[in-house]
């Protein structure tokens, strides 16, 4: 996870808060949190980073080897201080 969190700041994505122990103890619903992301001037009454859940659930899919559903539940855009992403282990 260190590998993607080198990533989303090379890719402008923000500062990647993840525990990989949170997530291979098996116990949902993982909370990821994003710090710095890319439209936080917005101003929205839901979250918008959706294409960043995406690229979430397909890395954490790469890494674990198991598929993951990924939403985004608390965005800067809402005034909140950092994004936080849920992650669900599909089975």
């Amino acid at each position: 996870t260190e590998e993607l969190k080198k990533i989303f700041k090379l890719m402008n994505f923000g500062d990647l808060e993840i525990d990989e122990n949170e997530i291979l103890l098996k116990n949902p619903p993982y909370k990821i949190n994003l710090s710095n992301p890319p439209y936080g001037w917005i101003h929205k009454d839901e979250p918008i980073h959706d294409f960043i859940a995406g690229i979430l659930a397909g890395c954490l899919e790469e890494i674990f080897g198991k598929k993951f559903i990924v939403k985004e539940i608390e965005c800067v855009c809402q005034g909140k201080d950092k994004c936080v992403f849920e992650v669900i282990e599909l089975k």
